[in-house]
């Protein structure tokens, strides 16, 4: 080989070989990011694959994220270590605020979904004592009828033995629904004077609603009305239609209407 040309070979070889050394150490050179930038960045990506984080605690896992951009940006621009380590423990902040959130989050919603639950089964008794009393639905609530010769012997307006315990299961669901009032409507046949009729029918209403006032239920949340032989339910030419006339309607009233706007008179 030339002389020249194996010069030439041998510079060659030494250019290529300072160009790769310079290249290695220019990338050992290279710094690394802070401990607490990269320490950051672990943690936020961890939070943000966290279901419950990005569920529950949206906005402060996004704000989070700006802060870390942010000292991302700072690395790229002018490695100031001290200022990016500053703004990494900020986004660290950020991530256990979110964090945090996310907890209360979910213990609100499992709160919640334990008091849907409970809320069910509480409407589901309710209207399991309610079929219990065989009562019907009107626009205002419920009315369970109870006929005259069950609860007074004729002409008086004294409960009688048998109809307590009917009027016992009226007032066991009144103690376990407080939101709930009642309407009771005293009714009478035909037989005898308008005016004895209209007073009989009133003492009969007012003795309902003291029974239950004495069964605990706050005579505030009863009222009652009499409307004599005004409302029959069937004739009153027959033994059979008096009997069915005479009655006390109780209405249990819907949640959260008053007994008071129905009627003014109260046991």
């Amino acid at each position: 080989m030339a002389p020249r040309i194996q010069s030439l070979l041998v510079i060659a070889t030494r250019i290529s070989t300072t160009g790769l050394l310079m290249g290695l150490l220019a990338a050992c050179s290279t710094p690394k990011p802070p401990q607490e930038l990269e320490a950051a960045r672990r943690t936020y990506d961890a939070a943000a694959a966290e279901q419950d984080v990005e569920k529950y605690a949206a906005v402060p896992l996004y704000e989070a994220k700006q802060e870390l951009d942010r000292a991302n940006s700072m690395w790229d621009a002018d490695r100031d270590a001290d200022q990016i380590a500053h703004v990494a423990s900020l986004a660290e902040k950020r991530v256990e605020i979110a964090r945090t959130i996310a907890e209360g989050g979910k213990a609100r919603a499992e709160i919640e979904k334990l008091l849907e639950s409970r809320r069910q089964v509480e409407l589901e008794a309710r209207e399991k004592e309610i079929a219990e009393l065989q009562a019907r639905p009107t626009e205002s609530g419920m009315v369970l009828t109870l006929g005259g010769d069950l609860l007074f012997k004729t002409g008086s307006s004294a409960v009688s033995p048998g109809a307590q315990a009917q009027l016992g299961r009226v007032a066991q669901f009144l103690n376990s629904n407080a939101d709930r009032e009642v309407v009771v409507s005293g009714h009478t046949d035909s037989v005898g004077s308008a005016e004895r009729n209209q007073i009989l029918s009133e003492q009969r209403a007012a003795a309902v609603g003291r029974y239950l006032t004495g069964q605990g239920i706050s005579a505030s949340r009863i009222a009652t009305r009499g409307f004599g032989a005004s409302l029959p339910i069937a004739p009153n030419e027959t033994a059979a239609g008096r009997q069915q006339n005479r009655r006390v309607d109780i209405m249990i009233l819907d949640a959260g209407e008053k007994a008071a706007e129905h009627v003014l008179a109260r046991p």
